[in-house]
């Protein structure tokens, strides 16, 4: 999937970040790059994530599994909100 791409190219720039590299933040499907324009310029840094990427998305990915448990209740009494 798309997510587990994002966040293995995450965790390969955090793991070897490439000159004027500031910071990555990702989401589900996308993944912004800070960088230092005084160190580098966007078509470098595009070029050294693009060299990145392209190292295979198939690893394995170590990422914590979170299981969350909401509870709901529904009884007017607990719920005003539902009208």
């Amino acid at each position: 999937p798309t997510s587990e791409r994002v966040f293995a190219l995450f965790q390969r720039l955090n793991a070897s970040p490439p000159l004027g590299f500031v910071a990555a933040l990702p989401t589900f499907r996308s993944l912004t790059v800070q960088f230092d324009p005084i160190v580098t310029d966007g078509e470098s840094i595009s070029a050294a994530v693009l060299a990145i990427s392209s190292g295979g998305v198939d690893e394995r990915i170590d990422k914590p599994v979170v299981r969350w448990r909401i509870p709901v209740c529904y009884e007017p009494v607990f719920a005003p909100d539902l009208e």
